[in-house]
């Protein structure tokens, strides 16, 4: 019943904003303070970020503090859980363990709905059969790098990931590279704009798996599913602010303020590095409509032993309702001319 009256209030009050311009002039009071809390660099260069540092949270009534200092996905669910944030930006395998742990966790907006990673190996490796008896990095758990891994042993290089090599758990991809860098591994998985980094230690590019358009919930934004049904009026607001801040992003003629953004957020004015990013997001990752997938969810929660054990399903943890409003008002459209 809360969620059905969730969706009502979400399109009746959408509907007064279906003809909002790009960036609002005016200041909305303010609706909430709020936490934000996220992991890595894929998170720091979200639309998200964008919202924040542009002002659109403001200008919706938000007033944002972004939490940045998890190191992974797990401990900002934890935090989460506590209630000492009310956003995280997280993949799904952490928020699915906390679920079959008894958590009541919803995703509210996919912000990478594909499996974006380019696998990266040590230069004497040129072939699949190169792999055997090798060491792949991966992120620790389940999540979306070692699903890519997998992905790319099985389907590309016709290798049994359990068998054939040693999947080695190592950090965020800062550290997956650092190992590759000092070869304490053979092979790993980066996200594209990384791959810029790989080359220029001489480490080589063997395959790439995002051009493929292989479903999968990479991150997204999660909340409290009591928090969501309390606080339905800040969940408006910050779907509001975040698709504001994808047209904002993808519209050419902020090229530059974007830039400046993203130097501050992978703290690098690397000028390659920089605008190698920015493409790979305006042309690949962001979408205009922030839709959590349902296939991209699945390939999740069959990876989570734990949450299928528990009888979960895709919709007792997505909800796509407050995207849909938005969508519905016609002001993703208006943001688009």
């Amino acid at each position: 019943m809360n969620r059905h009256l969730s969706v009502l209030t979400s399109l009746l009050w959408l509907a007064l904003v279906a003809c909002a311009m790009p960036l609002p002039t005016a200041t909305a009071d303010p609706i909430a303070k709020i936490r934000l809390g996220y992991t890595g660099l894929n998170s720091g260069i979200s639309p998200v970020s964008v919202a924040y540092e542009s002002g659109f949270f403001q200008q919706n009534g938000l007033e944002v503090t972004a939490i940045t200092s998890y190191r992974s996905a797990d401990a900002a669910i934890q935090d989460l859980r506590q209630g000492k944030i009310e956003f995280a930006l997280a993949g799904p395998p952490a928020m699915l363990a906390a679920e079959a742990d008894g958590a009541d966790l919803v995703m509210i907006l996919g912000l990478n709905n594909t499996l974006y990673y380019d696998f990266i190996v040590q230069p004497q490796i040129t072939q699949g059969r190169d792999l055997q008896g090798k060491r792949v990095g991966v992120a620790a758990g389940p999540g979306a790098s070692a699903t890519a891994a997998r992905y790319a042993l099985t389907q590309i290089f016709n290798l049994d990931p359990d068998r054939d090599v040693t999947l080695v758990p190592i950090g965020n991809e800062e550290d997956r590279l650092s190992a590759l860098q000092t070869r304490q591994i053979d092979a790993t998985v980066l996200s594209p704009f990384n791959t810029i980094k790989a080359k220029r230690l001489g480490l080589s590019l063997m395959a790439s798996l995002w051009n493929v358009s292989i479903p999968y919930q990479t991150e997204g934004v999660v909340v409290n599913r009591a928090y969501l049904n309390q606080q339905p009026q800040v969940i408006r607001a910050f779907t509001k602010s975040v698709v504001q801040a994808t047209a904002f992003y993808l519209d050419p003629k902020n090229h530059d303020p974007i830039k400046k953004i993203l130097i501050k957020y992978v703290k690098s004015d690397d000028a390659e590095y920089v605008e190698t990013i920015y493409t790979q997001m305006t042309q690949s990752i962001l979408q205009r409509a922030p839709y959590v997938t349902e296939a991209g969810m699945q390939m999740n929660l069959v990876e989570s032993k734990a949450a299928m054990a528990k009888g979960i399903r895709v919709a007792d943890v997505i909800d796509n309702s407050f995207v849909q409003a938005v969508d519905d008002s016609g002001l993703i459209k208006a943001l688009t001319k």
